[in-house]
């Protein structure tokens, strides 16, 4: 009847509870009906809690034929990056400061394969099953107790767990997508978000780093002009790609002019755990008196990568809509993978792995920075200095090449590294680049900072 014209736009539909009674059907049936028309676009529902039809000539659509999905817009340089960056990284010469996953010998394997162990002798069979949609209850319950020792109140019912740091953002973007709404991030920002947003079809506006801070008075006055935005990324602690990380007053002025125009802040906390210099200000998520905040964390920059296990924590409004976008994709995530992981964080093992990460990477990253000092020649580049994580920013001052030949003599000389160019929305050739400490001993480091001193005289 929608396709066919008979229900026009903007039409009320029947609530939940008459129309079950005149269809004699029971109330579960028509809520389950209204929620796959939902996800299909066809209605939307008002804050008084009537559904109505949505206007479906203004919804986008995602055939192949579309302009999203084009060659012009999935073609970009991120894309001719990571099409590169396979045969790179399996070339065993190059030194790896591209990766932002964790070094293997830093893997505790040893307690991950104990907690496996545990579990298929506790549970069995039972492991093998469907999850429920939302995640396994003591997982979340866990996640739960331990975000309320960084400020954050979230009961397990506001939490969803996902498959790995990509996964949220995209449910994130599919909830949010209206006509003519557009998302605010930092820029340069974190280069698989920039690919989805090409992917989804969104209108952006990009709110530029200067003097090292988020140029929030740009925001606020574009706000003011024109305030249709769905939310504003962000990635408050190290963020990728520079290692910076907000101050408190900063979280401040962006959490007032959200709340004050009531925009959703989508805040990246993939690094939450690797605070390990310097006091670091609580998650924007602790200061959500709104609930205006979606906290995305993650086990896949401290653990294990490839289990691929994250998590949403948000209001139980915005859960519900997630988990299920979510159950239409992939019904739940995997069952084993959440169940062990539960098992090694009950019995002590994640807090113990964290404080020796943190004792690796603090003398990593200070090791490295040592060695640019010594190797780098004084004035040649300008290098942002994180208070955690794993990445460093450097920014050559002055060059006779431009950043894609500069880019070929870091490869040539076997130095992998993330050039600058794919955190820009649009093709940038700023001569700054991405170096991750993740998966390099002191040997690694001190032979990449050599490299980059050759490097960097050459130019």
């Amino acid at each position: 009847m929608i396709d066919d014209g008979s229900l026009e736009a903007g039409s009320r539909l029947p609530s939940s509870h008459s129309l079950a009674q005149n269809l004699k059907i029971s109330r579960t049936s028509v809520v389950a009906a209204y929620e796959e028309l939902w996800s299909c676009g066809y209605i939307d529902t008002r804050q008084s809690a009537y559904s109505y039809v949505r206007d479906i000539n203004t919804n986008p659509s995602f055939s192949m034929n579309d302009e999203i999905l084009s060659d012009e817009k999935l073609n970009s340089s991120r894309i001719d990056f990571l099409k590169k960056e396979k045969s790179l990284y399996y070339n065993s010469s190059c030194i790896d400061m591209m990766s932002l996953f964790p070094d293997e010998r830093t893997y505790p394997l040893k307690e991950m394969k104990k907690s496996y162990k545990t579990v298929l002798e506790k549970y069995g069979e039972k492991l093998f099953t469907y999850a429920d949609k939302q995640g396994y209850m003591p997982l979340r319950t866990y996640l739960s107790q331990r975000l309320r020792t960084i400020g954050i109140k979230a009961d397990a019912q506001d939490i969803l767990i996902t498959n790995g740091t990509q996964n949220p953002l995209d449910l994130i973007m599919r909830m949010f997508k209206k006509p003519q709404q557009r998302i605010a991030f930092e820029s340069p920002t974190y280069a698989n978000f920039l690919s989805l947003l090409k992917l989804h079809g969104y209108e952006y506006f990009e709110i530029p780093l200067k003097n090292k801070r988020f140029d929030y008075k740009t925001f606020k006055n574009e706000v003011l002009k024109n305030n249709n935005f769905s939310f504003i990324y962000l990635i408050p602690d190290f963020q990728n790609p520079t290692g910076l990380t907000m101050s408190k007053n900063e979280r401040n002025n962006i959490l007032q002019v959200c709340k004050e125009n009531d925009i959703f802040i989508v805040e990246d906390a993939y690094e939450e755990e690797m605070k390990y210099l310097g006091k670091i200000p609580l998650p924007l998520k602790s200061y959500d008196s709104t609930g205006n905040v979606i906290y995305c964390g993650s086990f896949s920059k401290i653990l294990f990568p490839g289990i691929r296990i994250s998590w949403i924590a948000a209001k139980k409004s915005i859960i519900e809509k997630l988990t299920y976008i979510k159950r239409l994709s992939d019904l739940s995530s995997n069952l084993i993978n959440q169940v062990a992981i539960y098992e090694f964080c009950k019995n002590g093992y994640y807090e113990k792995h964290i404080n020796q990460m943190h004792r690796i990477y603090k003398k990593r990253m200070a090791f490295f920075i040592n060695h640019i000092e010594k190797h780098v020649q004084p004035g040649k580049i300008e290098l942002i200095v994180p208070e955690g994580g794993y990445t460093l920013w450097i920014s050559i001052i002055k060059s006779r090449f431009s950043a894609d030949e500069v880019y070929a003599l870091f490869v040539n000389k076997g130095l992998m590294v993330s050039p600058g160019k794919i955190f820009f929305h649009d093709d940038s050739d700023s001569l700054s680049f991405r170096l991750s400490v993740a998966r390099l001993n002191e040997e690694e480091l001190e032979a990449a900072a050599k490299i980059l001193s050759e490097v960097l005289e050459d130019v």
